[in-house]
């Protein structure tokens, strides 16, 4: 036990080591020069401290091994999102899974299954939040919520599904969305819907330029509201009618 203890406070303590000089190396040659961009190298190293000290106390000592979480979520609000446009996106994507593994490879991790790392946008968080989903079971799949936007112009049809309650599925220009609208007057990160975790939808305006509108009602900015069978909602110039998937619980609590 002793040893066990030993161990775990040495590679703490190299681990931290390693951090530091991490720090210092992206703060003396930081890898964007522009103001705005130097901004975003901030909040990287923020969702990097965010990780690490989300992950260490999950790391688990079995038979001499050290074992890591393998599915580790990283959630950003709009305000943070929105620093990453176009192909910004997949490039943090990837700087925070080469962190990460790092990170524990540095700490001689190991793990049962491979890395599964999602990153994600929720508007209804005020601060960047890692989550640890539980391992899928095979015996039975999870239930579904689904909410239908049909474009009342063109009657394309969205289908937005929802894995589990508390779930968040975007709505912009962003490629990074669940829900990509390719139209001029919506923001790169306009709204967001949740799957409630007493059943049923609500909308969140992220900030778009030009609102968020619910049966014609703007919604005030990082607000939220019910959404009910029927509704229209409003982004930019683009109506999209709401409309319950029967087979999912979108319909409950109403």
């Amino acid at each position: 036990m002793r040893q066990g203890w030993f161990h775990r406070a040495e590679a703490r303590g190299r681990g931290w080591g390693e951090w530091l000089g991490r720090l210092l190396d992206r703060l003396l040659r930081p890898r964007w020069s522009s103001a705005a961009v130097g901004g975003a190298e901030a909040l990287i190293l923020e969702m990097e401290l965010a990780l690490e000290r989300a992950v260490d106390p999950r790391l688990t000592l079995v038979k001499g091994r050290i074992l890591a979480p393998s599915r580790i979520e990283l959630r950003l609000p709009y305000e943070v999102a929105s620093h990453f446009e176009g192909a910004r996106w997949p490039s943090l994507r990837q700087r925070l899974i080469e962190h990460l593994t790092e990170f524990l490879r540095d700490r001689r991790c190991q793990w049962e299954q491979p890395l599964q790392f999602s990153l994600e946008i929720d508007p209804f968080l005020r601060r960047p939040e890692v989550r640890f989903p539980a391992e899928a079971s095979t015996a039975e799949p999870p239930a579904e919520g689904t909410l239908l936007l049909i474009e009342q112009r063109t009657r394309i049809v969205h289908r937005l599904s929802f894995a589990s309650p508390g779930a968040v599925v975007g709505i912009g220009r962003n490629p990074a969305n669940g829900v990509v609208l390719e139209d001029p007057t919506v923001s790169s990160f306009h709204a967001a819907v949740r799957w409630r975790i007493g059943g049923g939808f609500e909308l969140a305006d992220c900030g778009g330029i030009n609102g968020t509108f619910l049966n014609g009602l703007l919604l005030p900015e990082a607000g939220s509201v019910r959404i009910a069978d029927g509704d229209l909602l409003r982004v930019g110039d683009l109506d999209l009618r709401c409309s319950m998937d029967p087979t999912g619980r979108g319909a409950e609590d109403r």
